[in-house]
This record gives structure tokens, C-alpha cells and sequence, in this order.
């Protein structure tokens, strides 16, 4: 019987700390876990900034968490109204065996993840696979900062990129690590275009081909830490962590 107790209770502080952890991680203001496709796409962080399909947006079952979204590089994407323009994160779990469209050296250049651009100089934003890199662009001054590892692997690869209004710099993050950081003068905010396109450059019809999952939006600029803890385990997975090792115990 204390055998039994003393095993309780340990489970009892075990997923006290799985629920803290969840609680810990930073909160988006947008989190679309692509597990089911529907005429809307709920926003799981409980904000309400609800997305739309399309073109030929496809579920499909090999998600990183669950399933996610396939992006068939011709007229796929998902709509949002976009709700950044200072201070933000952007981050997503992609999977792609193609290397994407490279036209140049820029973002906007390539095959668009997390997009928001107008034609011309302007304030707007785009996270892009360029090539098989990782490419973010801000505009006004119109500049990227692009990633020397690959992001195309055919395997899934975790990305971030972050803006910082007020230290007037941009960054990009690959599977929870910093890649590389430069200097960006515009301090204004990136507020050009109303709406943001997860999956397609639909300015310029480069579109991304590949899968897409766990998409997260901050309105905050995460250090490298924070991006790490939030790729190496999503709050689906310590749940379902926690929800397993309950159901163990009470067994005993």
C-alpha cells in the first residue's frame, strides 16, 4: 500500500511539472495545429485569428504533431488577417523533398512559408524557402537574412525568424538553433498588407511545396532559448505525455 502511495504521489508531482512546462512556454497570438481541414482553421491559441483554405490545400496523415497541412507549390495557402507589424516571431515545422523557387537572393524571391508583401519598396514582411535555404525578408529597406542550412531535406525541419523593431535586427532559426542575424534599419511597423498567406508568395505565384505543420505566431521577439523549448516539444505532445503516464499509474 505505500509502495502504491509513494508511486502516486510521484506521478502526482511528475505531471504537476509537465503542466508547468506547458504553462511556461510562451503563448501565440496564432496557433494552427493543421490537424483538421475545414472551411475554417481554428486558432488552438484561443484568440480567435481563425485562417481560410486556399486553392488545393491537402490533410494529410505524416504530420510532425498529428496531421498537417499539404501545399502542392501551385495555388495552395492559408489566409489570416495579420494581426503583427512591431516586435514578432514567426515559426513553423516544414517538410519538403523539392527545392523551392529561387529567383534571386531575396524572400520574396522564393517559395513563400509565412508571407506578407506588397509590390515594391514598402513595410512588409515574408519567411521563405528559397532554394533549399531559409530565407526572411523585411522590406523598406528590402533585405534577407539567408540561412546557410538547408531546410529542404525531405525530413522535417523546425523554422523561425524573429523581428525586433527596437534593436533593428531580423533573425532566423533552424530546428531551435540561431542561424545567423543582421542588421535591419526600418524600426516602423510592417503593416503593408492587411492579411498573411501561410504557404504562398500569391503576389508573385511562388508557391511552397511540401507539408506544414504546428504553425505559431508571437507578438514578441522569443530569444533563442524560448524558440528551442517551443521546437523540441509542443504543449499536444507533454499532454498527451501527461495524460499517458496518469493512466499508468492508476493501473498499479
Amino acid at each position: 500500500m505505500f509502495k502504491k502511495c509513494t508511486l502516486a504521489s510521484l506521478m502526482l508531482l511528475f505531471c504537476l511539472f509537465v503542466l508547468q512546462k506547458v504553462e511556461s512556454e510562451p503563448k501565440p497570438i496564432v496557433y494552427y495545429t493543421f490537424d483538421k481541414l475545414d472551411a475554417t482553421v481554428t486558432d488552438a491559441s484561443g484568440n480567435g485569428n481563425d485562417g481560410t483554405p486556399k486553392g488545393d490545400v491537402k490533410l494529410n496523415n505524416d504530420g510532425k504533431v498529428g496531421k498537417a497541412f499539404e501545399f502542392n507549390g501551385t495555388n495552395a495557402y492559408v489566409e489570416l488577417k495579420r494581426v503583427i507589424q512591431d516586435d514578432f516571431t514567426l515559426m513553423a515545422w516544414i517538410k519538403a523533398d523539392k527545392p523551392g523557387i529561387q529567383a534571386g537572393n531575396q524572400g520574396y524571391q522564393g517559395s513563400g512559408l509565412i508571407w506578407s508583401d506588397v509590390g515594391g519598396v514598402a513595410n512588409d514582411f515574408i519567411l521563405a524557402v528559397l532554394g533549399t535555404k531559409l530565407s526572411f525578408f523585411c522590406g523598406n529597406p528590402d533585405l534577407s537574412v539567408n540561412s546557410d542550412t538547408d531546410v529542404v531535406t525531405g525530413e522535417w525541419v523546425h523554422v523561425a525568424s524573429t523581428r525586433s523593431a527596437k534593436q533593428s535586427k531580423i533573425a532566423i532559426y533552424i530546428d531551435g538553433k540561431h542561424e545567423k542575424t543582421i542588421d535591419h534599419a526600418n524600426k516602423g511597423p510592417l503593416n503593408a498588407l492587411p492579411t498573411i498567406a501561410i504557404g504562398g508568395n500569391v503576389l508573385d505565384t511562388r508557391y511552397y511545396a511540401g507539408l506544414i505543420d504546428e504553425v505559431k505566431i508571437f507578438d514578441v521577439v522569443l530569444e533563442e532559448q524560448e524558440i528551442k523549448q517551443v521546437s523540441a516539444s509542443t504543449p499536444v505532445e507533454l499532454k498527451s505525455t501527461l495524460a499517458v503516464t496518469w493512466a499508468e499509474t492508476k493501473k498499479r
